[in-house]
């Protein structure tokens, strides 16, 4: 699976699309097939390093904090398979699929 991967606060030229482990499913969250993210402020500030204060996540770590997508599998709680959905996820959204781990971050889109 690809995400794109930042290594260092040097700019654009230290973030790489990487191949990376499809995440596994929690409990309580989903995964998600990732079809849309925006480029959000919080996402330009923890590029820069401007958020390391407010931030845990250590380098490298996948970026994006918010995105767009379908339900790839689902948790006794979750949404069934292939429900439209989108959300925020602390922990990267710039993968083509990502474990949305805070339920109460991800909405579903009606239509």
């Amino acid at each position: 699976m690809h995400a794109v991967i930042q290594k260092d606060y040097n700019g654009i030229d230290s973030i790489q699309t990487v191949n990376i482990s499809t995440p596994k499913s929690s409990i309580i969250g989903a995964l998600v097939d990732v079809k849309y993210v925006p480029v959000l402020p919080w996402d330009i500030k923890n590029e820069k390093g401007l958020l390391t204060q407010m931030h845990t996540s250590s380098l490298p770590k996948i970026l994006g904090y918010g995105f767009s997508g379908t339900i790839h599998d689902n948790n006794i709680f979750g949404p069934t398979r292939g429900t439209r959905v989108v959300g925020a996820s602390p922990n990267g959204t710039y993968a083509e699929i990502i474990n949305a781990s805070i339920p109460t971050y991800v909405f579903f889109v009606a239509g």
